[in-house]
């Protein structure tokens, strides 16, 4: 599976997704919007803005953007994704994401989305796609923190820290991985239900 991001934005990325999760949503929306300016945005930025607004309660305004993008290319996988994105959890989101990867296979962030979708009804099948994910993708950021978030989630704590501790050592995303070694290391023997409803657990 293949993404659109050059690795060195990806720095760039862990530092806006660090600032979403503190609350600094100005510095957040600063930092992504010159790479949204791009002729051909990466999906990265996109779903970084989205998860933003979201917080910020701007979901009415991602919903009609969504489906502007998908009116002018109904068959295009990102339009969708980004599509399934803001829609409430359930079956018509699963529908959209299953929808994206059948339009773009070889696409990472259709499958993704699926993976995230499938969290809380089939955990099993979830954590088998974003472990193929996390492969294929040649450990991606955004797959290497789905994977490790359901990892601890499911009690799997010992295979989440070996994910964090590699997320930390590549440098990809400043601070992510650090605290995800942090809070593993300190509730190994706990689930984690109320992380799964987390903005920033990555679809």
């Amino acid at each position: 599976w293949s993404s659109d991001v050059c690795s060195s934005d990806l720095p760039l990325f862990g530092h806006v997704i660090f600032c979403g999760l503190g609350g600094i949503f100005v510095e957040a929306l600063r930092d992504v919007g010159p790479v949204l300016a791009a002729e051909h945005p990466p999906v990265e930025a996109m779903r970084l803005r989205q998860d933003i607004l979201r917080m910020r309660g701007r979901t009415p305004l991602l919903r009609s953007e969504a489906e502007e993008r998908l009116a002018k290319a109904p068959m295009d996988p990102i339009a969708l994704y980004l599509q399934a994105r803001v829609q409430a959890p359930g079956e018509a989101q699963l529908a959209l994401f299953r929808q994206a990867a059948e339009a773009g296979p070889e696409q990472l962030w259709p499958w993704l989305g699926m993976a995230f979708a499938l969290r809380q009804t089939e955990p099993e099948a979830a954590l088998e796609i974003y472990e193929r994910l996390y492969r294929a993708s040649g450990r991606y950021p955004a797959a290497a923190i789905g994977y490790a978030q359901l990892l601890r989630a499911m009690g799997k704590a010992k295979e989440a820290l070996a994910v964090y501790e590699q997320l930390a050592a590549s440098g990809q995303a400043p601070g992510i991985g650090e605290l995800g070694i942090a809070q593993t290391a300190f509730v190994r023997s706990e689930e984690h239900t109320s992380e799964l409803q987390s903005p920033y657990v990555i679809s």
